[in-house]
This record gives structure tokens, C-alpha cells and sequence, in this order.
């Protein structure tokens, strides 16, 4: 199998994995009791914290293998998700959540893509467009399915199926190999 089609596989894996819960996580905090302003609040920290991180993982992973830095992200973001099934409604809670949560979303989002830039051979560059149907897929399917979870089972549950999923999508992952 060739890079891009690990690539994809990855893509549609961890896609799936991180939209499962992610696209629920404001239901959640609105759920555990944390009122509007506390939830903007957590939005202002994610995203200096995402601009912050995003800046720091770029610099790191012109040093150092991308694919180490996706494999940190994929572990930091289950827990995160962990750290929110165990959250209690306090605002020093609530901005660890959004801390970890921006880490692993800005530490994984712009590396994948830079990571599919030094995987994929020059003369494929026209399959990048499969990596984008292979990302909408998976969000399509794990919303709706994130829908029915967290209706109906209960989030260490959801966070389980979140880390093996992860786990799973490190597989094709391991197997890219990386062009200096």
C-alpha cells in the first residue's frame, strides 16, 4: 500500500475518533452546569491557547518527525475527553478542559496537513482532494453516530470507544513513510 492510501485510512480513523464526542463536548458542559458566559469563557482560552499551540507545533515538527507529534496529540486528546467525563463544575476545571482540548486539536489539525505534505509524493498532489472526501466522511458518519451515543450510553463509555478508535488510527500511521 502506498502513502496516501495509509494517509486516508488515518484520516477517516482519527477523524472519526475526534468528531465523535468533540462536536458534543458544549452540550456536555451545559449538561454538567456551566452556565453560557463560562462556556464563552472556554472558548476565549481555547482559542488563544489553539493560536499558541498551533505556532509551537509547526516549529516543533520542522525539527522532529510530524508523525510523533500526531501520536502525542491522538493520546492527549482521549484524555482530555477522559478528563471531561471526570469534570466537576468549576472554572479551574473548566479552563484545564480548554487547554487540553486546544493543545490536542492545534497539535494535530495543522500537522496532519503538514504531514500529508511530506508523505505524499510531489506527483500525487492531485489525491489530496481524496484526503478531504476521507475527512468529510468520517464527520458525517461520527456526528451522526456521536449523536446516538451520547443520547443513549454514558460517556466513559463514549470515551473507550474513543480510545480505541485512536488506537486504531495510529495503525496506518506507523506505517507512512516519511520523506526529509
Amino acid at each position: 500500500m502506498n502513502n496516501i492510501k495509509y494517509y486516508n485510512i488515518f484520516i477517516l480513523i482519527s477523524t472519526f475518533a475526534r468528531n465523535i464526542i468533540e462536536i458534543f463536548s458544549m452540550v456536555i458542559l451545559y449538561k454538567i452546569g456551566f452556565s453560557l458566559k463560562q462556556i464563552m469563557l472556554f472558548y476565549i482560552i481555547y482559542f488563544i491557547t489553539s493560536t499558541i499551540s498551533s505556532i509551537i507545533s509547526l516549529v516543533i515538527s520542522s525539527k522532529y518527525n510530524a508523525k510523533y507529534i500526531l501520536l502525542l496529540s491522538s493520546f492527549l486528546y482521549t484524555y482530555s475527553f477522559y478528563f471531561l467525563s471526570r469534570l466537576n463544575n468549576n472554572i479551574t476545571s473548566l479552563i484545564i478542559f480548554a487547554i487540553l482540548l486546544a493543545i490536542s486539536n492545534y497539535t494535530y489539525h495543522p500537522i496532519r496537513h503538514y504531514y500529508a505534505i511530506k508523505t505524499i509524493d510531489n506527483n500525487k498532489n492531485n489525491k489530496i482532494a481524496s484526503i478531504l472526501i476521507f475527512n468529510y466522511i468520517a464527520i458525517i458518519i461520527s456526528s451522526y453516530l456521536g449523536a446516538y451515543l451520547t443520547k443513549n450510553i454514558k460517556i466513559t463509555s463514549i470515551i473507550i470507544i474513543l480510545l480505541l478508535t485512536s488506537l486504531i488510527s495510529i495503525v496506518p500511521l506507523l506505517k507512512l513513510k516519511y520523506k526529509k
